[in-house]
């Protein structure tokens, strides 16, 4: 699975959250402009009390 994606790829997938596991950097004329991921790993992170950073 690719970790970079064009707007136009990451709006075409927005119905298929498997493309954006692990978290995708979307990017716009070749430079990145957003980070995706699934809602699912980002409520882990938030739960993470572990996590410092």
């Amino acid at each position: 699975m690719p970790n970079t994606m064009s707007q136009k790829t990451a709006r075409e997938g927005l119905s298929n959250p498997e493309l954006f596991e692990g978290g995708v950097f979307v990017t716009r004329n070749g430079v990145a402009e957003l980070f995706v991921q699934t809602a699912a790993e980002r409520q882990l992170e938030e739960a993470d009390p572990t996590d410092i950073g």
